[in-house]
């Protein structure tokens, strides 16, 4: 033990823990417990010391925005929770070492040298500092609040592993509510920029709320590594700051509304000097166009001039251009710049006059279509005028003529929004007028945005544009589905009783449908589920139509209320008229070969043949096919060998043991055969012997399959499951497997079906469900589900919300050809129910990206050569462009090089062999265009070049 001692006193003068003391200055002697009481209250005083240490050291710490710890002028990296943490560390540890001491110097005095008397009160103290001494883990003094920070600073003691440990989730926490603070709507969120997201661009709003995503997954992934040698928590804090600053940095180069509104202000100021020169260019234009009003009139247009800077500027150019000039027709004179002009040799003054005047409003009006095409940009304007420096009088005009047509088409947007706000269908109100409204002012911009534009879109694709931009639905919310719903609700309402006066008279049409024109109400009511059923899963009006032709006919079959009595007369009248028939049947046939009982048996059905009869016409027909039944009976020996053929069949059948489901035809037939013999007249069920023997090869075949299909559902649902998780891709991977569910559904309800029809039939009851249930609600309208079931997660909703997916994706700017023709036959192949569901924020994009394929076709550019052969002429052709946008090309063929084409064929290949129509000797001229069907409606490419080929 004093060994021991020796090893504290060497080890003690390395450390500078200082103890203030809670003991008296006179010497004292101690027995057991007062000495152990006493060192217990060092203790505590010590902790009391350390404690205050800590107070001091977090009021000593100044913090940063924040919460970053300031001392002695250099950052610690951390924040308050943590330093508390290390500083609760130190304490904890330094507790520990001092109980550690108080137990080593109580054994060590109880041991060896007994309890202390008379000694100095510090000599305690000095038991207590050499035991603390031993244990103590730290090197500085910790009972003041500078040796507390110089502690949990070494980065070589406990302290610092505990405050990075704290540290670290409040490192995540700070940089989350960072990126998580950023606010999107600060960026531009309607039109695309230069920013992209795989292969798509996306809006500036899109890719800084894409770089949130991706540096929040950044942080979560570092929080979930372990902590292990060479990585510690400090490692993982710096690694969050680092992740943040790349985030950081990304966004910084994001132009921000507010920058882009400063930029766009500096360069308005140059794009408003654009304008205005441009105008300045338009007065010159228009000075050296203009009549001169001090001519001799009436003056010809065509020889009509200015004399300018020694220059000829004749007003005739202008005649060039289709928006300046409108040539005369047999009802109207010719116009230009709107103003009618009798006779253009023979221009009067006033028509001078009226002329310039539009003239000169044209250009001005110009400006305001220019000032919105170029924007901020006056490149963009000067390029509308100017040319490498100087100004280009015909790249003026032909910007004013391209302007005047810009405002035609945008009067056409506007005149298109009016025709929309008037629109009603099936009393609903079709578009929404206020929506109509912005959209026509959105495409103000759209329209002259496209001023340097080679071709421009129809007024509907400029709209619907306007709405993708503004975010809105033209149509009314659920117009197409409600209007849909309220034409079956309409068909449903017409199963009803007939009005016969008044305003509300059923229409003579609609009588078939009334419940009160026919004789017994349970058929009617029948035939009306039926009808419901139908029109429940009507996908389409057509569909409406024919549910409701359908169940008209059924109906037609019925017994009508006013033929009632008739019909019953004549049922009564000839199944008496058929007894008589039996009985002279009965007495012509030899009873030695025909039994009695087969003739009643023949009588019975022919009798319920005829009850079935719902007019006296049929009631007659019925009577002649049950004459024929009662005529035709079996004789005795047929019966027999009908009976034995089929008890051999039955007896032929596999034992039930070895029956596997390639059996089941071979089983089946066995069955019809037996169905065919018990409903034969004169037959009994008891007769056939083994029919047991049939019914249970007819179970375990039925079973075996039940246990094949179930066990198909379930593995089809797992994958369903599995394909069930919300991405694009999972959504193309669950309605791909639609064809396997239907296909599976319907296995599932024939072979139910076929239960019943044996139940029905012959009697045989069989136990073997399949439950398809579940699989079958997947397919939603389809299988007649209730309204919010098809709004559900069924392949019916499902491919609806595929094709919404679609065309957002071919809408976008840089999608594909490929996308954009698979989006389109995406939604071509739904169904017109289905395509009322789709998105009526994304619907318009149909017509955006038929506008885009359009426009692809139109810019192919089509080389044509051709090759004679004996009795063929190949044409082939090369296509500049993307080709895939068309859906084909049209050949027109002529023997006359400018004139009398016609089209000679259709394909969609590149090369056209003509064999037929030729005459040896002639020159044959060939031309190609490409085509794209759009809305119903053929859009075109330019001509090739004609090429031609004399047939050999």
């Amino acid at each position: 033990m004093k060994k021991f001692l020796t090893v504290l006193l060497v080890i003690a003068v390395m450390f500078t823990f200082s103890f203030s003391s809670a003991f008296a200055a006179e010497p004292k002697t101690y027995d057991e417990a007062e000495f152990a009481r006493v060192l217990t209250a060092e203790m505590q005083n010590q902790i009391t010391n350390m404690e205050t240490a800590k107070t001091q050291l977090l009021a000593a710490v100044t913090y940063d925005e924040d919460g970053f710890a300031k001392y002695a002028g250099s950052d610690l990296y951390v924040m308050k929770a943590a330093i508390e943490a290390g500083c609760d560390d130190v304490i904890s540890g330094m507790t520990d070492a001092m109980q550690l001491a108080i137990r080593g110097i109580m054994d060590y005095i109880e041991d060896d040298t007994g309890f202390p008397t008379d000694e100095d009160p510090n000599d305690v103290k000095a038991y207590l500092a050499l035991g603390v001494g031993y244990a103590n883990r730290y090197v500085a003094d910790v009972t003041s609040w500078m040796g507390m920070a110089d502690t949990i600073r070494d980065e070589d003691q406990a302290p610092w592993t505990a405050i990075w440990k704290a540290q670290a989730p409040l490192t995540k926490a700070l940089y989350s509510g960072k990126i998580a603070a950023v606010d999107t709507s600060k960026y531009e969120a309607k039109k695309v920029g230069t920013n992209k997201i795989g292969k798509d661009f996306v809006t500036d709003a899109e890719y800084v709320a894409y770089l949130m995503e991706e540096a929040q997954k950044a942080l979560d992934k570092e929080e979930a590594k372990t902590v292990k040698t060479g990585y510690t928590y400090a490692n993982k804090c710096a690694n969050y700051k680092t992740i943040y600053t790349d985030f950081e940095n990304a966004v910084k180069l994001v132009k921000t509304l507010e920058d882009a509104a400063l930029e766009d202000g500096e360069n308005a100021k140059d794009a408003a000097a654009a304008v205005h020169d441009y105008l300045w260019m338009g007065n010159e234009v228009y000075q050296n166009y203009k009549f001169a009003l001090d001519a001799s009139y009436p003056v010809s247009v065509d020889t009509y001039h200015n004399e300018y800077d020694g220059d000829d500027w004749y007003f005739s150019a202008l005649l060039n251009y289709d928006s300046f000039y409108t040539a005369a027709t047999s009802k109207e004179n010719a116009k230009i710049f709107g103003v009618e002009v009798a006779n253009l040799k023979k221009v009067t003054k006033a028509e001078a006059v009226a002329i310039n005047n539009a003239f000169y409003d044209a250009i001005t009006k110009s400006a305001d279509v220019v000032k919105v095409y170029g924007g901020t940009d006056a490149d963009k304007i000067y390029n509308l005028f100017v040319v490498d420096g100087s100004y280009e009088e015909e790249l003026f005009l032909a910007t004013l003529d391209k302007a005047m047509k810009v405002a035609d088409v945008y009067a056409d947007v506007v005149e298109l929004g009016e025709k929309y706000k008037k629109a009603y269908d099936y009393g609903f109100k079709v578009y929404n007028d206020a929506n109509v409204d912005a959209a026509v002012k959105e495409a103000e911009s759209l329209v002259y945005a496209d001023l340097g534009a080679k071709t421009f879109k129809s007024a509907e694709a400029y709209l619907a544009a306007a709405a993708l931009e503004l975010d809105i639905t033209l149509t009314n919310d659920r117009y197409e589905y409600d209007k849909f719903l309220t034409a079956i609700a309409d068909a449903k309402a017409k199963f009803t009783k007939s009005v016969s006066y008044g305003a509300n008279k059923t229409p003579e049409a609609d009588l078939v449908y009334c419940y009160d024109q026919y004789a017994y109400i349970d058929e009617y009511n029948e035939i009306k589920d039926d009808a419901f059923a139908a029109l429940d899963n009507a996908e389409s009006y057509a569909d409406i139509d024919a549910a409701m032709s359908d169940a008209a006919a059924e109906l037609g079959k019925l017994l009508k209320a006013a033929d009632k009595k008739a019909v019953t007369d004549a049922i009564a009248k000839y199944q008496k008229a058929l007894i008589e028939y039996k009985d002279e049947q009965v007495k012509l046939a030899d009873t030695t070969k025909y039994a009695l009982k087969t003739f009643k048996a023949a009588l019975t059905q022919g009798q319920e043949l005829i009850a079935e009869a719902t007019t006296v016409d049929a009631v007659k027909a019925a009577y002649e096919e049950a004459k024929a039944l009662v005529s035709g009976v079996k004789s005795n020996d047929e019966l027999k060998a009908m009976k034995e053929a089929l008890i051999k069949q039955i007896n032929a059948l596999p034992y039930n043991s070895s029956i596997t489901t390639a059996d089941k035809d071979t089983i089946v037939a066995a069955y019809n055969a037996y169905v065919e013999y018990i409903q034969t007249p004169g037959t009994k069920k008891a007769e056939i012997t083994n029919q047991a023997v049939l019914s249970g090869a007819l179970e375990t075949v039925l079973k075996a399959e039940a246990k094949e299909l179930n066990e198909k559902v379930d593995a089809l649902q797992k994958e369903l499951k599995k394909v069930d998780g919300g991405s694009d891709a999972d959504l193309a991977a669950y309605v791909a497997l639609k064809a396997q569910v239907e296909e599976l559904v319907a296995a599932a309800d024939a072979h139910n079906d076929f239960i019943d029809e044996v139940k029905e039939d012959a009697n045989f009851t069989i136990k073997a469900p399949v439950d398809a249930s579940a699989l079958a609600n997947t397919l939603g309208a389809a299988n007649g589900q209730a309204e919010d079931a098809k709004e559900a997660g069924s392949f019916w909703a499902k491919e609806v919300e595929l094709v919404n997916v679609a065309l957002v994706k071919a809408a976008k700017d840089g999608a594909s050809v490929e996308d954009m023709k698979a989006a389109l036959d995406a939604y071509k192949a739904l169904t017109e129910r289905q395509g009322f569901k789709v998105d009526a924020k994304v619907l318009p994009l149909v017509k955006v990206v038929e506008s885009k394929l359009g426009d692809a076709v139109k810019a192919l550019k089509i080389t044509a050569s051709s090759k004679a052969t004996k009795g063929a002429i190949t044409v082939t052709w090369k296509v500049v462009g993307d080709a895939e946008a068309a859906d084909g090309y049209q050949i027109w063929k002529s023997t006359k090089k400018n004139s009398g084409f016609k089209k000679a064929f259709t394909t969609t290949k590149t090369s056209y062999k003509n064999t037929k129509g030729l005459e040896k000797g002639t020159r044959y001229y060939y031309k190609v265009r490409a085509y794209i069907v759009v809305d119903g409606k053929n859009v075109y490419s330019d001509w090739s070049n004609k090429a031609y080929r004399v047939a050999q």
